[in-house]
């Protein structure tokens, strides 16, 4: 047994005892490679109410995503989920150490640790900010809690080039309810640098935080205007140590404006989101970007206005920009009343941010509610989006991830379901030889006498080979390389209950 699968088999173990899992139907995935604009569209049922914050890709080009999941009454668990390149979960974690354990924003380390940040919460104390870090199969390295007599919040994290770590958030003042911008460095071992709260007068708040150059990092946030009580939009630009460089206000567009996310584009230019309260309908959120050079002077806005979403709620709330330069940029748009949010997806030409397309996810007819979390881009040139489902008959939530291709062909209007079932112990495997030349050899110690879906796949998910095979009667099955050509290939074994995910690697031979 090779020493990754110890890790994964072991894995698979511990969540047995947690007693939750995943079960997953091979037809749902082998419907979306007919279509190649969307790899996958999964509906990951969890237990209770369960909400997808935020993801990240690894380096095998599979991913892992951050959830909360639990009550609406409180005792929030938060939930780690790996995921293989074709969407299906390899293994996942649960964190509940505290009565509230909500993450919200997840990276991925310069060494290939994961950072967390969110909220923890026992009875009788306030939300604390957390940061975490864990290795790639989410063994706990450390965790920081900062301690606060107020309630605040984390929105975002960053890891610096010296691998100092970055979190931004806010804090309420509970005597006077007023809310400051909260600043937090940490060391690469999660020891406590620095802590600095605004002391602007009014309301302010940071929402995001990322790299703007080898010194600077880029903030954006919201302060108030006192003298029409609307909130104004900013970014900043702020050296290591928490202290302004540059700093732009652009809330006179349009009026009641929250900063969502700011970034630095491939050109050298910042671009913001987020959304307003219209001049001429103060009732309703409006979604805006705006993209300005580095001296602050604003080239480009965008109001993109959808008729069916007139006197609605709709807001960016995430955006990513691609390798060449593309923005990709999400919107929760509230749809045809207040219990059917819909989520749609903005894609601007890189360069001159003109407008290219957009598309719409909602779920059949409008019939559940659709909530976008976070959507980043790919490293095969295509974007993935994390976020919430929820079936209006039981208002329960479920989390949703949706992988799409560079061009934002139509979205499926429904996911495949994938159920929480109790799972059974996948069976031992070996691969020989691996890497292989001409034939590999998959040998599986299956303890029932069953036919299971053997599935070869290659990195860009078209299905190669496609059979069934009894591995209690015959334990090994013999693959024939030699139409291939030297690369990267995926062999999928799905049995009753389990699910098995191997690489298999074709050389050249010497």
């Amino acid at each position: 047994m090779s020493p990754s699968f110890k890790l994964v088999w072991n894995s698979l173990l511990r969540r047995s005892r947690i007693g939750l899992s995943f079960l997953f139907a091979l037809s749902g995935l082998t419907c979306s490679l007919s279509a190649q604009s969307i790899l996958f569209d999964y509906t990951y049922g969890y237990a209770d109410y369960s909400f997808g914050k935020s993801i990240v890709q690894m380096a095998d080009s599979g991913y892992v995503f951050l959830a909360n999941t639990g009550n609406p009454n409180g005792n929030a668990r938060l939930l780690l989920v790996r995921l293989d390149q074709f969407g299906i979960p390899q293994f996942y974690k649960e964190f509940h150490d505290y009565d509230l354990y909500n993450g919200n924003f997840l990276i991925k380390a310069a060494n290939g640790d994961l950072l967390i940040t969110g909220e923890v919460k026992n009875d009788n104390t306030p939300y604390q900010p957390f940061v975490m870090r864990v290795d790639s199969l989410f063994n706990v390295k450390w965790t920081f809690v900062l301690p606060c007599n107020d309630w605040s919040f984390s929105r975002q994290l960053l890891e610096l080039p010296n691998r100092e770590i970055v979190m931004v958030g806010e804090t309420y003042d509970t005597d006077t309810t007023s809310v400051d911008a909260l600043w937090v460095k940490l060391s690469e071992t999660g020891q406590s640098l620095s802590v600095i709260k605004s002391e602007l007068p009014g309301d302010d708040g940071f929402t995001s935080v990322s790299l703007w150059s080898d010194s600077l990092m880029l903030v954006s946030g919201f302060q108030q205007n006192l003298i029409t009580n609307d909130s104004v939009p900013f970014y900043s630009l702020m050296n290591f140590n928490g202290e302004n460089h540059h700093h732009v206000q652009y809330g006179a567009i349009r009026n009641k404006a929250v900063s969502t996310q700011a970034f630095r584009d491939p050109f050298g230019k910042v671009v913001t989101i987020g959304y307003t309260r219209m001049y001429d309908d103060l009732e309703y959120k409006d979604f805006y970007l705006i993209l300005f050079d580095s001296a602050g002077n604003s080239l480009y806005s965008s109001y993109v206005d959808y008729p069916i979403w007139q006197h609605a709620d709709d807001e960016y709330s995430s955006m990513g920009i691609a390798a060449n330069g593309d923005l990709i940029v999400g919107v929760n748009a509230e749809g045809n009343s207040y219990y059917k949010p819909t989520i749609i997806l903005h894609l601007y030409r890189g360069g001159d941010y003109a407008f290219k397309r957009s598309v719409v996810r909602s779920g059949t007819g409008y019939q559940k509610s659709d909530i976008l979390s976070q959507v980043i881009p790919t490293n095969d040139g295509g974007f993935i989006l994390i976020g919430t489902t929820t079936s209006l008959g039981t208002h329960l939530s479920d989390i949703l991830i949706c992988k799409l291709d560079s061009n934002l062909t139509p979205i499926t209007p429904t996911s495949h379901y994938l159920p929480v079932e109790e799972y059974r112990n996948s069976p031992a495997y070996s691969l020989f030889p691996n890497p292989a030349t001409s034939k590999i050899s998959v040998f599986v110690d299956q303890q029932q006498n069953e036919w299971v879906q053997v599935s070869l796949y290659n990195t860009q998910s078209s299905l190669l080979w496609k059979g069934q095979h009894n591995f209690f009667m015959q334990p090994q099955i013999d693959f024939d390389l030699t139409r291939y050509p030297p690369g990267l290939y995926f062999l999928r074994i799905q049995g009753e209950g389990y699910q098995l995910h191997l690489k298999i690697s074709k050389v050249n031979a010497r």
